[in-house]
Parts: structure tokens; sequence; C-alpha cells
């Protein structure tokens, strides 16, 4: 099997050779594409770096740029109204779907977040920690939608506890420009770090005892910062997902009664219906 790390036009080849048809986004899926997932579910990484390295057009990313982050706020508003906090997974796979039907390629990101606030704020750092102690689905999640490397509706609607909220933008649609790199404090927390220095692995091993695949999948996945005002974001993406059921039977989450494919096809569809009759503006960087 190609592996995700290979160049591009091997990727390529290989869906090919398998008659997975390339035509649309949301081929994960196709049988095809799901018999060799159920025998490695790392190839859906596969699916990750064709749609992360595809070559677009100038007419298909204005219509991302027109469409993402109205898609966003969107879904964002009605998260916000649900109350639910530490949702960014359910919220991030349903924003995947709906960007499939509009035709726009996207991936789901499982990370870790490291952000730094403002001198004046008084906060210390906050992590996100992918390997850490207890069970949990992941750390943090976003879409990955290029040009827009980072779409995260959910950074503000987590489980603060000192007003960290007031630092940071309710929806990010950033092109992440400035790359990074993730490092073994922003991957892998404290508790675990010492527990793995106790069983005598040196530091420099930590990272990839912990959490084996993460340091080639930063290769190919780097690390993004992004910054609103004086507040540091640092994106570390450590392992792709995606929604495993259509978009019309995801019912995790309702909104106001309504699933997130029926909030789509009324609320999201009605709001890009009005942004397009009013032919609105592109922006490289929206938060707010």
């Amino acid at each position: 099997m190609t592996n995700f790390d290979a160049p591009f036009a091997e990727i390529e080849r290989d869906f090919l050779a398998r008659r997975v048809p390339l035509d649309s986004p949301g081929f994960y899926d196709h049988p095809n594409f799901m018999e060799v997932e159920r025998a490695n579910p790392c190839y859906l990484n596969n699916y990750a770096r064709y749609v992360h390295d595809r070559q677009r057009t100038p007419a298909y990313d204005e219509h991302v740029r027109q469409t993402v982050p109205i898609v966003a706020r969107v879904f964002h508003e009605h998260l916000k109204a649900n109350g639910r906090l530490g949702a960014c997974v359910d919220i991030s796979g349903m924003i995947s779907r709906a960007l499939e039907m509009e035709g726009i390629w996207n991936f789901v990101v499982k990370g870790s977040l490291t952000i730094e606030f403002p001198r004046e704020a008084k906060i210390a750092p906050k992590f996100f920690w992918s390997v850490d102690a207890g069970q949990f689905t992941a750390a943090h999640a976003w879409v990955v939608a290029p040009p827009y490397f980072i779409v995260d509706v959910a950074i503000r609607l987590q489980p603060y506890s000192e007003g960290e909220e007031r630092y940071l933008p309710e929806v990010i649609c950033s092109y992440a420009e400035t790359l990074t790199t993730g490092t073994l404090d922003d991957v892998v927390s404290p508790e675990v770090r010492t527990c793995l220095a106790f069983m005598g692995i040196p530091k420099a091993r930590q990272l990839s005892k912990a959490s084996p695949n993460t340091p080639n999948f930063m290769k190919v996945f780097p690390a993004r910062l992004f910054k609103f005002g004086e507040t540091a974001m640092k994106f570390v993406p450590v392992a792709t997902t995606a929604p495993d059921t259509r978009f019309q039977d995801m019912c995790a989450m309702l909104f106001d009664g309504k699933t997130g494919f029926e909030l789509y096809a009324s609320d999201v569809k009605a709001a890009l219906a009005e942004a397009r009759r009013a032919q609105p503006g592109s922006q490289q960087d929206a938060a707010r």
C-alpha cells in the first residue's frame, strides 16, 4: 500500500489503480477505499494528503473563500446556542460534510493546541495535549479546506476556567501561512512525560514512544501558527479523522431540534444564497 508520505503522484496512482473515483470530495466513502481502510486505518491519511496537495484553480479558491466562512459562522452560532462545550470533533465532522455538499475538498484533523495569552491577561499558556491521561476522542479538532488550513468554530467553546475565551476568536477561517514545529511539550502532557522518564526513556525519544505515528505525520502536515491580537495559537496536527455515517444520519448533536444536515439544508443554504446574491468580497483571514 502506498503511504501518505509518498510523492503525490504515487498516491494518486494508487487510488486510480484501486478504482477509487477522484471526481468529487468525500471519496473516502467509496467501497474500494473503505476496503483498504478496514485493513489499515492509516489509509485515511492518503485521502487527507490528496486534499492537502491537490492542484486548485483560482476559481475554485474563490468559491472556497466565499463559502467556508459562511458555513463556519452558521454552525458556530448554533453550536453556541446549543451550549455544549468541547464538541470540536462532532461539529468539525458536520462542517466537513456540509462543505462536501458544496463541492469543497476538506478533511478533519485531530491534533494538539497550544495557546499563549497576552501578558496583561495574566493567564498561563493553555495546552490541549493529544497524549494525556484519561479517555477522550481528541484533544482538539478542526477542518482543513485548502486554501484555509484552519477552520475552527469551537476554539472559544471549550470548558475554560480563567476567562480564556475573552482572548479568543469565536470563529477561525485562516490560511495559517506561518508554519511552525510541534514539540513534545505541545503533544504530550507532563504527566505522561513524567511516566516515560521514570521508564528510562530519554526526552528525545518520548514523542515517538508516546505517539509513534506523530513525528512522521507532522512532517507532511506541519503545525501552523495563528494570531488573534496578542494571543498566539499553535495548531499541531497528529492524525486525521472522518465521519463514519452519511450527513443525513448524523444525529450526535441537535440544534434547536434540527440535525446537522437539517441545519445545513435550511440555515446554511439560506445564508449562502443570501451572500451570493449580495456578491460579498473575500478575505484571506477571518476571525471575530
